[in-house]
């Protein structure tokens, strides 16, 4: 059923994920001027020659994060429509915690990694509110699963009364 508030909770998780396209995880800065930001779609905002060589080196990361990022969205939104095996669902929301928790690590691992290449040029870094979407994508995905378990007790205990 598309309408049930688990569908809401995996919608939220898309949208996050789509938003973590723009907005950043990771920021960082210096007194010249230059500012860089990590998201996923890359490496933005890098305008010094020897910092956009420094951090050329986060592109093999980015682009897991991007590729994992678009995996969950499109997992996200397919999970919607598997409404008549709910149990198949259970799975997939299981499958895309794991991801999502994959990705977070991959995100903290790729900050930390272009914080170090950063550390002679005086860069000043720090986390953004991007860095939350994981966590906040595991809640959102654990609560859907024990909706998902619970319309599939429903179900079940009707069947039952038949």
């Amino acid at each position: 059923m598309i309408q049930r508030i688990q569908t809401v909770f995996l919608a939220i998780v898309a949208i996050l994920h789509i938003c973590l396209f723009f907005v950043p995880f990771w920021v960082a800065s210096n007194p010249i001027g230059a500012h860089i930001s990590l998201d996923a779609a890359g490496v933005d905002g890098a305008n010094l020659n020897t910092v956009k060589n420094l951090v050329l080196g986060y592109g093999a990361s980015a682009i897991k994060i991007t590729i994992i990022n678009i995996v969950i969205v499109f997992g996200a939104l397919a999970t919607i429509f598997m409404y008549n095996n709910r149990l198949m669902q259970i799975k997939f929301v299981r499958f895309l915690m794991l991801i999502v928790l994959i990705l977070g690590v991959l995100m903290v691992m790729s900050a930390e990694n272009v914080n170090s290449l950063l550390s002679g040029l005086r860069f000043d870094s720090s986390y953004s509110f991007g860095i939350a979407f994981p966590l906040i994508s595991i809640i959102l995905l654990f609560m859907a699963a024990k909706r998902i378990r619970h319309d599939e007790n429903l179900v079940r205990s009707a069947d039952r009364l038949r």
